[in-house]
């Protein structure tokens, strides 16, 4: 396989600052949807630098596009940064021609809980996949995936769910 290439675009957080959200693009890409991926490091910790081999691996193994999020961390930035910078990457995805059902939303740890959030705030429906074998995971999913790390926990919206995702937004609107 080719390597997956990179663009980073710099985007306006809610205070007119500038972050980060890279572009992974795998050399085949077999959907027109989107994964955004946010790292883990408990808020303190990490950034789209560190977790650069694993959202690599992942946009290869589901070839498709996947955006990974440079958020605010502590302790120079405090709640709600976080969950703002996350909102913020999600509206720009939708800015750029994506549909909420187009885009997953995915991370570790830290990164888990700010896709949760970003999921309860816009009514998407999530798929956990939470295995010290995330590899086979993948593997059974899309039959692509090669040997990955273990104990890996990360958050994937299936393409299957889509017209769930209508319905419930339908019932959301109709209360």
């Amino acid at each position: 396989r080719m390597p997956v290439t990179y663009t980073d675009h710099c985007i306006e957080n809610n205070y007119n600052n500038l972050m980060l959200l890279r572009e992974y693009i795998p050399s085949k890409i077999t959907s027109k949807k989107a994964v955004l991926f946010f790292h883990g490091g408990g808020y303190v910790l990490n950034s789209v630098a560190t977790h650069h081999d694993t959202v690599s691996y992942i946009a290869d193994a589901l070839e498709t596009k996947v955006y990974s999020l440079d958020y605010r961390v502590a302790p120079f930035h405090k709640y709600p940064d976080a969950l703002d910078d996350a909102a913020v990457s999600y509206k720009w995805l939708i800015n750029n021609g994506y549909t909420a059902q187009d885009i997953s939303l995915c991370g570790d740890s830290a990164g888990a809980h700010l896709a949760c959030y970003s999921l309860q705030e816009e009514l998407i429906i999530l798929k956990y996949l939470a295995s010290e074998n995330f590899d086979q995971e993948i593997n059974n999913e899309r039959g692509t995936a090669e040997k990955n790390q273990t104990n890996l926990i990360e958050a994937i919206v299936i393409e299957k769910f889509d017209e769930i995702i209508e319905n419930k937004a339908e019932e959301t609107i109709q209360k």
